[in-house]
């Protein structure tokens, strides 16, 4: 087993806090990472938040991404990992392009190696799948990790069938009160994504083990039944989110009281029979975040 590099992370911490406030991918170089970033400063501090929200509720379990492209946001996703919380990653990597049928990223073990390396993750502790997301059943995973997944990133092929083998394999192997960010969501250059999930709940509906709970920054964030509302709730009663403004053509549009709330306990949003908070097009007070994902980071 390898040991973490404790100075390298606490470096990586520094970086990507300052990153919030700064430009994303240029604080990322200038640790010395490679290749291109697939994420966003707003989706690694809600990365951090949630994984905030579920330490309070005591889960456990991997953190990982389905399609770690370079590494960018699979990191936004490891730094939230606590102490025994295994890593995870699967790409098609360079070897394997041929069956990236949507042309959806190019991965590359070579980069991905580094910038892990780079960032303090002992490489040989990270279970690696190398190949597409159907060549591994959820119980053959499972088996390597020796447990289910807290955190899941859903960042691989982006079209309508690749979605619904990717959203089983949640389903499978989320432990209870775990969650899977499913990227792409409001893309319309990914249709196959939009299309994919909606599929999913149109057949499963609220009969699924998953929730959807959150849309934010292109991402939908769902969760197992059993914590649908405790996140959904967790989310919405913040000041922070309830403040935030509407982005309009003009500048800043009016506040709205809460993501998705019409009027007390209606929701405005649902998929699946969920209620959904929807805070896509939203402004935040990037002081407030800096200071909320500092907080929660340094914990992890």
């Amino acid at each position: 087993m390898g040991s973490l590099n404790t100075s390298a992370l606490a470096t990586a911490k520094r970086y990507v806090s300052d990153a919030l406030t700064n430009q994303y991918i240029d604080n990322y170089k200038a640790m010395g990472l490679k290749g291109d970033g697939m994420g966003s400063r707003d989706s690694s501090w809600a990365t951090a938040l949630l994984s905030s929200i579920q330490r309070e509720a005591g889960v456990y379990g991997a953190a990982g991404e389905i399609g770690v492209h370079h590494g960018y946001f699979w990191m936004s996703v490891a730094l939230t990992a606590r102490v025994g919380e295994k890593l995870f990653a699967l790409d098609l990597f360079e070897r394997n392009q041929d069956k990236n049928v949507d042309a959806s990223g190019g991965g590359n073990m070579g980069i991905f190696t580094h910038n892990a390396q780079t960032l303090g993750f002992p490489v040989q502790d990270i279970v690696v799948v190398e190949g597409m997301s159907s060549s591994i059943t959820p119980g053959q995973l499972c088996s390597k990790i020796g447990y289910g997944f807290r955190f899941l990133s859903i960042d691989g092929g982006h079209t309508k069938e690749i979605l619904l083998n990717d959203m089983k394999f949640a389903e499978c192997c989320l432990v209870d009160g775990g969650i899977a960010a499913l990227d792409d969501y409001s893309n319309a250059f990914w249709p196959g994504v939009h299309e994919g999930i909606v599929s999913y709940f149109d057949r499963h509906g609220a009969n699924s083990r998953l929730a959807p709970f959150l849309l934010h920054a292109n991402k939908l964030y769902v969760t197992t039944r059993s914590h649908h509302k405790r996140y959904l709730d967790a989310v919405t009663s913040q000041a922070f989110w309830r403040n935030a403004c509407r982005s309009t053509v003009a500048g800043p549009g009016v506040c709205i009281e809460a993501p998705g709330v019409n009027g007390g306990n209606l929701w405005k949003f649902q998929l699946g029979g969920h209620a959904l908070a929807v805070a896509e097009f939203r402004e935040f007070d990037q002081a407030q975040a800096v200071a909320m994902w500092k907080d929660v980071i340094a914990k992890c």
